[in-house]
């Protein structure tokens, strides 16, 4: 019976390490307000619930808003535009015949009870300005590149750690290359941490003959300069994280502009054209990645004490 008690209090101090470290997490990277909120829900489903072969429908301004979910083989040789066009109709009804038109067809009415869910959603609905996007599902290719992170992870966060850096920002690969060495983007950004040959160059060596943007552990202490000089300019790990991906410099100019320090400000109010869904999506998609990165290893830790 002793042998059950310490058992039980183990598990009970377990969950309480585990809530601490959570809640300590969550105060470093916050997602207070519904704006970020949304968006983290809509990241989590993509990297736990959607798989490669669905194709995820969704509102553009407010992405856990989820119109349909498209079977990825028979649409995936298909356009963007080809692929929303039955959508795009039913969101005209809309914008002309109001709410009405939730009678038209099942698929009107389907699409009213998503939109009716949040007031301002339903205005743009009804005044015409609703913008779709779609997105492959990713939990099969989020759970391969868990298992080829841990190749890289110990040492990464230790780096991060000697730059007095919280480890959880070493889950950024996941948003992205998903743990891809050889990861290569329209842009020119490269390797695991996607790093520019501009923003690299200060940091590690990137020549025709020599690029260490694609060495893991050279490419982690860029990563980690580079963050650490973000956090310092910006002052919090919201706009420090989003930074990476839409640069300090106009992160920078949103926040005096609109005199705030709030990356959801930013997000309602920002007006720029490099400012779009990636860059406001980013940190939602880091901490979702975050999240789901320790889910699959509790889960899989679970698995192996069984």
């Amino acid at each position: 019976m002793k042998f059950f008690h310490h058992i039980i209090l183990a598990l009970i101090l377990s969950a309480m390490v585990n809530h601490s470290a959570e809640a300590a997490v969550n105060k470093k990277f916050p997602t207070d307000g519904p704006v970020l909120d949304k968006k983290v829900k809509f990241w989590e489903l993509i990297f736990n619930e959607y798989s490669t072969s669905q194709l995820v429908v969704h509102d553009l301004q407010s992405p856990d808003l989820i119109v349909a979910v498209l079977d990825n083989s028979k649409v995936k040789n298909q356009s963007a535009a080809v692929r929303i066009a039955p959508f795009s109709k039913l969101l005209k009804d809309f914008a002309v015949n109001g709410r009405i038109a939730q009678n038209m067809s099942p698929a009107h009415k389907k699409l009213w009870k998503t939109y009716s869910k949040d007031s301002a959603a339903k205005s743009r609905l009804l005044s015409g300005r609703v913008e779709l996007r779609t997105q492959l599902g990713l939990s099969d290719t989020f759970h391969e590149a868990a298992l080829r992170a841990q190749l890289y992870l110990p040492r990464m966060e230790k780096i991060f750690k000697e730059h007095g850096l919280p480890t959880e920002l070493t889950r950024l690969p996941f948003v992205e290359s998903m743990f891809n060495v050889k990861a290569v983007s329209k842009v020119g950004a490269s390797g695991l941490w996607q790093l520019m040959p501009a923003a690299a160059r200060d940091h590690i060596v990137v020549t025709r003959h020599k690029d260490e943007r694609n060495s893991p552990i050279r490419a982690t202490y860029a990563a980690a300069k580079i963050m650490k000089a973000n956090y310092a300019r910006l002052k919090n790990w919201p706009l420090a994280v989003t930074a990476y991906n839409h640069g300090a410099n106009g992160i920078k100019r949103g926040v005096d502009k609109l005199g705030t320090d709030k990356l959801s400000d930013l997000i309602l109010s920002y007006r720029s054209p490099s400012f779009g869904f990636a860059s406001q999506n980013f940190y939602a998609s880091f901490v979702a990645a975050q999240r789901s990165y320790d889910k699959w290893q509790n889960k899989r830790l679970a698995s192996a004490a069984h």
